[in-house]
């Protein structure tokens, strides 16, 4: 059972990693810049790990038939995204990716061009590449191998439950953004003074113009410990929760959009001054 257990996983590591170069080299081109790319901090993307294991394991009798392996690997890989994206969701309260811009999309989860990408990629797995990889790993003493596989699983455990425990964190962060934004509400007369402003715009112009309002002192003494808190929060990132939100530019919160909008401007505002200087 774990000799079988290792040699699978030393597989989902491999393609996890090839995943991982494919996303980076993508994402990077595009962006022009380097994007750490996948939900962990390692050069790792599990879900090209798990989809070349399920496509390899079900199509590989097929090998001969490429567009039956083109077809049915879309397919699976494609489940496969929008069961991540929809698990990932319900359990971080995120959406860390979004295709509602392309055309043929399915809730934003998956689009129609990803799809046919993963069933190039399954073709070229299938086909070409999985006869070099077992070949490779036949060649390595099985000893060596569960030696390797044991050790990656004890870092691969330590970088999920800090990529975890970041996204967590960072929900926890947002989670206390909005009480402090509903506090400095109270404050005051929102009617009054911010007619059909988000909190967030109210919290920027108390900040920059405060001194212009004609209640000025008086306000401000009221929100002054809440504004500060406030300010802190936002910009109190840190390095994984930064990470995340650079390798997911499009992710969007489920309960706490504007902060976590508030958390990038902020992360925005940073770089452009690093920048400068």
């Amino acid at each position: 059972m774990f000799s079988n257990f290792y040699m699978d996983f030393i597989y989902f590591i491999i393609y996890s990693v090839i995943g991982w170069c494919c996303e980076v080299a993508y994402c990077s081109t595009l962006a022009r810049k380097f994007i750490n790319r996948g939900f962990l901090s390692g050069p790792l993307c599990p879900i090209y790990g798990f989809g070349a294991l399920i496509v390899v394991t079900v199509l590989s009798p097929y090998k001969f038939n490429v567009f039956l392996v083109f077809v049915l690997g879309m397919l699976f890989t494609s489940t496969l995204e929008y069961i991540t994206s929809f698990l990932m969701e319900k359990i971080f309260h995120s959406s860390w990716w979004d295709y509602s811009d392309k055309k043929f999309n399915i809730n934003g989860r998956v689009c129609l061009i990803n799809s046919i990408m993963f069933g190039v990629l399954s073709v070229f797995v299938v086909v070409f590449l999985d006869d070099y990889v077992v070949n490779l790993i036949d060649t390595i003493p099985y000893s060596w191998i569960q030696a390797f596989a044991i050790i990656i699983i004890m870092i691969f455990s330590v970088d999920l439950t800090i990529t975890v425990q970041a996204v967590i964190d960072l929900n926890e962060k947002m989670h206390r953004l909005r009480e402090i934004t509903f506090e400095i509400k109270d404050k005051f007369d929102e009617k009054q003074l911010f007619m059909e402003q988000k909190i967030s715009d109210r919290v920027d112009m108390l900040k920059n113009n405060l001194e212009k309002l004609e209640m000025g002192k008086e306000l401000y003494a009221k929100i002054e410990r809440p504004l500060k808190e406030f300010n802190q929060t936002v910009k109190s990132n840190k390095f994984f929760q930064r990470r995340l939100i650079r390798a997911f530019p499009k992710m969007k919160s489920v309960k706490f959009q504007e902060q976590l909008q508030n958390i990038k401007n902020a992360l925005d505002e940073r770089k452009n001054k690093s920048s400068n200087n």
